[in-house]
């Protein structure tokens, strides 16, 4: 499996949820003498642990999720504006991060590889970056009242953001 780096420089959303328990259902060794006691094991073929032979445990093991699936808001506001996938980053603060799913005009165009190269991006006016993060809150206006109805908050922000996906 392998990675695809995007870039994105502009303005975006970063929405706070709150965590909420969730359950989550495994099937492990129940047996507290075997080496595998307490580790995933099931698999479509065996419902016994291959190293002692016992009959595989369901076990609850209580996580925290976000109240919000950000795929199923998405689809609320027809993808007009799209999360980016944060399950390959530690974050330590609970965030939805929503860029603009719109061509603008003019386009960005450059090329960054963080492994590899440098990038030097004249970025204009001091206060650039404040004209998108109002461009973001007047064009949609409509999709972060809908978001503002799933999130704890929503900030307009502007950044260079690389993530994998």
């Amino acid at each position: 499996m392998s990675f695809d780096y995007h870039v994105y420089l502009g303005p975006y959303l970063e929405c706070e949820y709150t965590l909420i328990p969730d359950q989550n259902v495994k099937w492990a060794c129940g047996n507290k003498r075997c080496v595998k006691q307490g580790l995933v094991t099931r698999n479509k073929e065996a419902n016994f642990c291959p190293v002692c032979g016992k009959l595989l445990a369901k076990q609850i093991e209580v996580i925290e999720k976000p109240n919000v699936d950000s795929w199923e808001v998405r689809e609320e506001i027809d993808e007009v504006l799209t999360p980016i996938p944060l399950e390959y980053i530690e974050l330590d603060s609970p965030y939805h991060i929503w860029i603009p799913n719109v061509t603008r005009d003019p386009p960005r165009r450059f090329y960054y590889d963080p492994r590899t190269d440098y990038c030097v991006e004249p970025l204009g006016r001091a206060n650039f970056h404040l004209s998108e993060v109002v461009w973001l809150a007047e064009t949609f206006m409509k999709e972060m009242k809908i978001l503002k109805k799933h999130y704890k908050e929503c900030l307009g922000q502007w950044g260079l953001l690389i993530y994998p996906y």
